[in-house]
C-alpha cells in the first residue's frame, strides 16, 4: 500500500524491553546495611555527576515523507541536524536505543532495520534487510516494518504491517526468525506498532487498518487476542499504544484525534485521555509527568500532562528542521566513552502490595545532590525512574521485573532476574514456621534482599507498612550509556 502523510507509523515504547540487567554486578555486603539509613528524599544524592539534562538529551524524530530522522534538542526543541546523509532510509518509523548504546532505525519502504552509533550517530551497518552496499539480504522476514521493541540485548521483537505479522528476529543473526504473530490469523491489520511491552511478556500491537490491539505473548505462553476489539468506542486508526503508570493501555486513535484509555487487563473502555494531538501518531513519556507525542499530519510533537491529559504547548514546533510525517520517537542520552567504572544510584519508593506481589509504577532517583554540608536540599531533582514489581514465590525467594521509563530506558532498558533474602530475620523464620502458602500477612516481606552471589554488589531494602503498602529502596549502579 502507498503511504502518505496521513497514513500511519511508529512507537518506540519508552517502556523498550531488555530482559537483561546492564552490567550492574559488584560488591554489596556492606552496602547492604547503609540501604536500611537511606531516606527517600535523598536515594541517589551520591550521583556522581552533576549534569544538566538540557545538554545531555536528545530527540530523534522519523520524518517519513522524506526519508530522514530529525534530530533535536530534547529540552527547547531547536533541530540539530538530519541523521542520515546517504540516502539509506526509506519511510523510517521506529527508532529505538540498544544496550550496547547504539540507535536502531526501522525502515519501512526499503525493508531494513539500520544501526547508528550513539556516540556520534554515525552509520555502522544495516542489521535487519537488505544491504545498502551489497544488496545481500542480512535478515530476510520483514516486510514493511512499522514497530520494533528489544526484547534482551539481541532479540527485537519486529512487526509488518503489509503481512500483518510479528516475528522476533536475532540481529547477530544467529539464531532464526520466529513468528509470534501470524498474519494468516487476521488478528491485527495494519500493525502500526507503538509496540508496549509489560512484565509478563506480553506486546501490545496497535492495528491500523482494524483499529484494535492485539495482545501477544512473545515467550509463547498462550494465543494471540485482541485485548481492545475493532472500533471500540471512538477508536479509530490505532495508531501506537503506552502503558501508563496507572497500568492503563492508552492507544492513540489517530482518525478521531484522540488518545483513549483502557484497561490493560481485560480491554474495557475508560474514557478519552486527550483531545489535545491532531492525528497523535506516536507516544513516548518525556517525564513522570509529561508525554511527547508525534503527529504525522500536523508535523509537531506537543507535551502533553501525563495526568490530565492537557497540552503544555509544542515542544518541536511544526515543520521544524523540515520534519514532514512524524512518526517514530526515540529520547536518548548523549553518549560519550562507555562508562567503565560505574557510580552508585538509589533509586527508591512507595509500592503496594497485592497477595504475594509488591509493585510501584513510580520508583524515583534523586539528582544533583552533594554529600554532608555540600547538600543543597533546594537543587535535589526527583525524577521518575520507571517501574518495579516483586512477585515472592516463598518466605525468602523472589522474581523482580523492572522497567525504566522516559530518559532513562535507553540506558536501563527493562529486564527480570530472581533475588533472595540476604539474611534471615525474625520475620522470615516466623513465615517459615506458619509456611508460605498460609501466612495471611505481609509484614514477613520486610528486609534485605539481594539477587545472590552473582549480584553482589547490588540490593533492595524494603520496608513493609499499614494499608498493604510499602517502602522499596533499590541500591545499584550508573548503567553504561548513562
Amino acid at each position: 500500500m502507498t503511504k502518505t502523510t496521513t497514513r500511519r507509523s511508529i512507537i518506540t515504547n519508552a517502556f523498550n524491553a531488555s530482559n537483561k540487567m546492564r552490567n550492574l554486578s559488584r560488591h554489596l555486603l556492606g552496602a547492604s546495611l547503609a540501604i536500611l539509613t537511606l531516606s527517600l528524599g535523598g536515594l541517589d544524592s551520591a550521583l556522581a555527576q552533576n549534569t544538566d539534562p538540557c545538554t545531555q538529551q536528545q530527540l530523534l524524530v522519523s520524518s517519513w515523507q522524506n526519508n530522514n530522522v530529525k534530530v533535536f534538542n530534547a529540552c527547547d526543541g531547536s533541530y540539530l541536524r538530519d541523521l542520515d546523509n546517504a540516502n539509506r532510509l526509506s519511510g523510517p518509523q521506529a527508532i529505538l536505543q540498544g544496550s550496547d548504546g547504539n540507535i536502531y532505525v526501522v525502515s519501512e519502504r526499503n525493508n531494513r532495520i539500520i544501526r547508528y552509533r550513539g556516540s556520534d550517530l554515525s552509520f555502522m551497518n544495516v542489521v535487519v534487510g537488505n544491504s545498502a552496499e551489497t544488496g545481500a539480504a542480512v535478515i530476510a522476514p520483514i516486510s514493511s516494518p512499522t514497530g520494533a521493541a528489544f526484547l534482551d540485548d539481541t532479540h527485537m521483537l519486529v512487526v509488518n504491517f503489509d503481512t500483518q505479522s510479528a516475528v522476533v528476529v536475532d540481529i547477530t543473526g544467529n539464531d532464526p526468525a520466529q513468528m509470534v504473530l501470524d498474519g494468516g490469523s487476521g488478528l491485527s491489520r495494519g500493525p502500526d506498532v507503538g509496540i508496549a511491552l509489560d512484565f509478563q511478556r506480553n506486546a501490545y500491537i496497535p492495528g491500523f487498518d482494524n483499529s484494535s490491539v492485539v495482545r501477544v505473548n512473545y515467550a509463547g505462553q498462550g494465543e494471540p487476542e485482541r485485548i481492545v476489539r475493532p472500533g471500540t468506542s471512538s477508536l479509530n486508526a490505532a495508531r501506537s499504544v503506552l502503558i501508563n503508570q496507572d497500568q492503563e493501555l492508552l492507544v492513540a486513535s489517530w482518525r478521531s484525534n484522540e488518545i483513549l484509555r483502557f484497561d490493560l487487563n481485560t480491554g474495557e473502555y475508560l474514557g478519552v485521555f486527550s483531545d489535545q494531538v491532531r492525528q497523535p501518531t506516536h507516544m513516548i513519556y518525556r517525564s513522570a509527568d509529561e508525554l511527547l507525542v508525534s503527529s504525522d499530519n500536523s508535523n509537531y510533537v506537543k507535551r502533553i500532562d501525563a495526568r490530565t491529559g492537557a497540552s503544555r504547548g509544542n515542544l518541536v514546533s511544526s515543520g521544524a528542521g523540515g520534519l514532514n510525517g512524524a512518526t517514530g520517537m526515540l529520547l536518548m542520552q548523549k553518549s560519550s566513552e562507555p562508562v567503565t567504572q560505574a557510580d552508585q544510584i538509589w533509586l527508591g519508593g512507595l509500592a503496594n502490595i497485592e497477595q504475594n506481589q509488591l509493585s510501584t509504577n513510580a520508583l524515583r532517583i534523586t539528582q544533583s545532590g552533594f554529600f554532608g554540608q555540600a547538600l543543597d536540599p533546594n537543587a535535589v531533582t526527583r525524577n521518575n525512574w520507571g517501574q518495579l514489581s516483586i512477585e515472592f514465590n516463598s518466605c525468602n525467594n523472589a522474581n523482580l521485573s523492572y522497567q525504566a521509563e522516559g530518559p532513562y530506558f535507553s540506558a536501563y532498558g527493562n529486564g527480570a532476574y530472581p533475588i533472595q533474602r540476604l539474611a534471615r530475620s525474625p520475620v522470615s523464620i516466623e513465615c517459615e514456621a506458619i509456611g508460605f502458602e498460609n501466612i495471611d500477612t505481609n509484614s514477613w516481606m520486610s528486609g534485605v534482599w539481594y539477587g545472590g552471589p552473582s549480584r553482589d554488589g547490588e540490593g533492595f531494602s524494603i520496608d513493609v507498612l499499614e494499608n498493604n503498602q510499602a517502602i522499596v529502596t533499590w541500591y545499584t549502579y550508573r548503567a553504561r550509556g548513562d
